[in-house]
């Protein structure tokens, strides 16, 4: 409650005219605090009466843009190079992957992490997530920790990624964080603020980036975060516990192999293989309808055992079965046996490989293998297409 507002001018009034009451009772038996008091009360009185008739400087509103935020939007777009599409604007800022999205009230604003971890990590402000039956970890900043919860699949991983300087951040906004980056709401605003926003948001990011390679892996992952770092020693690959991952070049090829997060200690791992250069072939391999067993978009290349479970095309008919010849289907349907799930385009391979305790070899030998193949592709390109 301020002073000046009506509660506090009620209550001063009455204490000014308790002084005065009490001033000239005590100056009339002669004691000399009495007139004293008289004019402490006098001078109470007279500032009430000043403060109510004074004006007061009130705060403007803030007038939302007429526009719904497209103008704003606009700006920022065109700013930044960003696609807009009506409300909806995507691209990369500052090197990071950003999306911003008017509604009516507010934008939304998403900042991504440069990989995606495997935390399960949530952070809100104002409370807990609904559903969520995860214990609350606690950073010991009573300020942040007013504010925001937070969740994490491992309470202890949670300590050096939540740093002085991203609660800081995350204090100055309404903002979210969870394993893909920072979300924030901003009210509608004009195009200085919400490219404030903007930055704010990829400095959130940014700190992610920053603190997560410092955090332990998974307790889970921990044999597998022991295969992959020999692995990684012997190619001479980077590496990150959190999100487990390595990357590098391996056979020419720059590969790329992750953990991600499906639940509550659940994870599978990604896994890539890209060619030197692009094909430009429209080359496109993925797995058969599971529906039907040749509900395909291009006609069977003439393998039965590899056309009952790939699909297998290209831009000119004839360059899909000289790209993958006999011997590079025969390496991927074994690659697919083992529990790889194998998809493959012009920019290179991508597989998707469930998590087995029991095999922690299971990325490392498999990524050998789609690098084997693709260095098969690339040599069939330059063979049958330059």
């Amino acid at each position: 409650m301020q002073p000046g507002s009506k509660p506090w001018r009620t209550v001063a009034i009455i204490l000014g005219v308790l002084l005065v009451a009490a001033g000239v009772g005590l100056n009339e038996s002669g004691v000399e605090v009495g007139r004293l008091l008289f004019i402490a009360g006098i001078v109470v009185i007279a500032l009430v009466v000043i403060a109510a008739v004074l004006p007061r400087n009130q705060p403007q509103p803030v007038t939302p843009p007429s526009d719904g935020g497209e103008h704003t939007l606009k700006a920022i777009a065109d700013r930044w190079g960003m696609d807009l599409q009506g409300t909806h604007a995507s691209g990369i800022v500052k090197g990071r992957s950003v999306v911003v999205t008017a509604s009516k009230d507010a934008f939304r604003l998403q900042a991504r992490a440069a990989r995606a971890l495997d935390m399960g990590l949530t952070v809100m402000r104002g409370g807990k997530p609904p559903g969520d039956a995860r214990k609350e970890y606690t950073t010991g900043d009573s300020d942040f920790d007013t504010h925001y919860c937070v969740r994490v699949d491992e309470r202890s991983r949670a300590e050096k990624l939540l740093t002085k300087q991203l609660r800081k951040h995350l204090l100055t906004a309404h903002a979210s964080l969870d394993d893909r980056g920072a979300e924030l709401w901003v009210p509608l605003c004009g195009a200085d603020e919400l490219m404030a926003a903007v930055r704010l948001g990829c400095k959130v990011a940014g700190e992610l980036d920053r603190a997560s390679p410092k955090v332990r892996s998974a307790q889970g992952l921990e044999q597998t975060r022991e295969t992959w770092l020999d692995y990684a020693q012997k190619h001479k690959l980077a590496t990150s516990d959190t999100p487990l991952s390595m990357w590098g070049t391996v056979g020419g090829l720059t590969v790329q192999a992750i953990a991600v997060r499906d639940g509550f200690k659940q994870f599978h791992f990604e896994v890539k293989a890209d060619f030197p250069e692009a094909l430009g072939r429209g080359l496109m391999l993925k797995p058969a309808s599971s529906a039907t067993q040749f509900d395909r978009s291009s006609a069977p290349i003439g393998h039965p055992a590899f056309d009952k479970v790939f699909v297998l095309a290209a831009t000119a008919e004839l360059d899909a079965a000289r790209l993958m010849g006999p011997e590079t289907r025969n390496k991927l349907l074994e690659l697919r046996d083992s529990g790889v799930q194998v998809r493959t385009s012009d920019e290179g391979m991508w597989a998707w490989i469930g998590f087995n305790r029991s095999n922690c070899h299971h990325v490392p030998e498999s990524l050998d293998r789609m690098v084997e193949v693709a260095t098969r592709i690339v040599a069939n390109h330059k063979r049958f297409c330059s």
